[in-house]
């Protein structure tokens, strides 16, 4: 659990609080909207498609560090890079998906994720790309109502 603690909260924290310093409306706005989504998500997966070290009584708690950490940690960055005009938005998207895609095979090869029931990094890869989508509607509903 100090792993998932560690990886999932401490380090995207970090990265956090120096977008924080950038963007700080991009992080007050995203983290809340990102940690939502990653409870959503995990909460539907969790234990039917995938398991998450270490295997507690209550599943939730070991994904926990994750949806409060990793998930809105990546929802600020790519917001951050998205409304700077720092990337192709093609190549943003690309870039995001294989990167979460990546850490997730990462997590999948050390055995801190594991997939059931024919679960596959193909449909983990739909997922990234869902979350993407919901938050550039996120985005694109925030400038339209002028909060951004």
């Amino acid at each position: 659990m100090l792993v998932n603690i560690i990886l999932g909260t401490v380090i995207p924290w970090v990265i956090i609080i120096y977008l924080y310093k950038r963007a700080p409306k991009i992080v007050l706005l995203f983290v809340p909207f990102g940690i939502a989504l990653a409870f959503l998500i995990n909460d539907l997966g969790q234990e039917v498609f995938w398991m998450v070290t270490p295997f507690l009584e209550n599943a939730s708690w070991a994904t926990l560090p994750i949806n409060i950490g990793y998930f809105p940690c990546l929802a600020c960055l790519f917001v951050y890079f998205k409304i700077n005009n720092l990337v192709n938005d093609w190549l943003l998207l690309i870039f995001s998906v294989s990167g979460a895609i990546l850490l997730e095979f990462t997590a999948l090869t050390l055995g801190k994720v594991i997939y059931l029931n024919n679960w596959n990094l193909l449909y983990t890869s739909l997922v990234y790309l869902s979350g993407i989508i919901l938050t550039l509607s996120y985005i694109f509903l925030l400038r339209r109502l002028r909060f951004l």
